[in-house]
């Protein structure tokens, strides 16, 4: 997939890179929340099958959704199934005219993160136990496009671009 197509990430991370425990959120941050609604409504969204699980199987409304899975039977009322994140991305530009955003989780993150053009990141106060992750990056890569302190304390929206090669 080439960089000259957006591809969007959104995901919010503890300082110890976690974005997930289990099939949740280690916190619950409403200004957070409305953050990603926000940003994600009216784009087509890409999210692994344990991060739809999160969501109880159920796409957020107002945002297409592409579900990408290993499991050829896998399907759900209301998605698209892709079996690649490749494919999942694909169909997602299809699905909307704005950029698509990748919403989770780690494995998709990390597949996509290479060919991701700019990244929505919420930092979340401290280290958070969890057994999930944000991918490492190179901060190199990207310029700080926006920076905004959220209403509670320590919670900071940031928006990355992806610097031209």
């Amino acid at each position: 997939m080439p960089l000259n197509q957006p591809l969007w990430s959104i995901a919010a991370l503890a300082a110890n890179r976690v974005i997930g425990r289990g099939l949740e959120l280690p916190w619950r941050f409403p200004e957070d929340s409305r953050y990603f609604k926000q940003k994600t409504m009216g784009h087509s969204i890409v999210m692994g099958r344990r991060s739809f699980a999160a969501l109880g199987n159920r796409p957020l409304p107002g945002r297409p959704f592409v579900v990408v899975t290993r499991d050829p039977s896998f399907s759900a009322e209301g998605v698209r199934v892709a079996h690649t994140p490749a494919d999942g991305v694909a169909l997602a530009r299809l699905l909307g005219e704005q950029p698509p955003f990748v919403c989770g989780g780690a494995e998709l993150y990390s597949a996509l993160l290479p060919v991701t053009t700019r990244l929505y990141l919420t930092d979340i106060p401290g280290d958070h136990p969890g057994d999930v992750f944000f991918p490492e990056f190179d901060a190199n890569e990207w310029v700080e496009e926006d920076r905004r302190n959220g209403a509670t304390p320590g919670l900071v929206f940031r928006i990355l671009a992806r610097k031209e090669p």
